[in-house]
């Protein structure tokens, strides 16, 4: 059905500065990060909004007792797909990609914390 895969990442605060709102006592010079490295949907299944309900379970996966202490999602989308990750709430990290391949994005997701995160933990 779908294919995605994850590695540890950082954003530095150069780069973050203008999309994510944080206090000065809490603004270090990088910001701990997952990126997407992969994601693809089967041919059969896209334009069926199956590639945002693959994102909005990422999302979830990672505040959800988040293991890897991130605080955002980053991705180097194709250029062709960036309306799509931007259509998901992600915003464009750089200028200075605009004539590359891949464009930078990130998500914040302290946008999504939820007030009483519910436990999956299992025994």
């Amino acid at each position: 059905m779908a294919l995605l895969d994850f590695c540890n990442d950082s954003v530095r605060s150069d780069d973050y500065n203008d999309l994510i709102d944080i206090d000065d006592a809490k603004r270090y010079r990088y910001l701990p990060a997952v990126k997407i490295t992969r994601l693809g949907v089967r041919r059969d299944l896209q334009n069926q909004n199956f590639g945002t309900q693959c994102l909005n379970m990422v999302k979830m996966f990672f505040i959800t007792d988040n293991r890897t202490g991130c605080r955002c999602i980053t991705v180097d989308a194709y250029k062709e797909v960036v309306g799509f990750y931007t259509k998901n709430k992600f915003k464009l990290l750089s200028r200075q990609d605009e004539r590359k391949a891949t464009r930078a994005m990130l998500f914040d997701l302290k946008r999504l914390e939820l007030p009483n995160p519910p436990n999956f933990e299992t025994g």
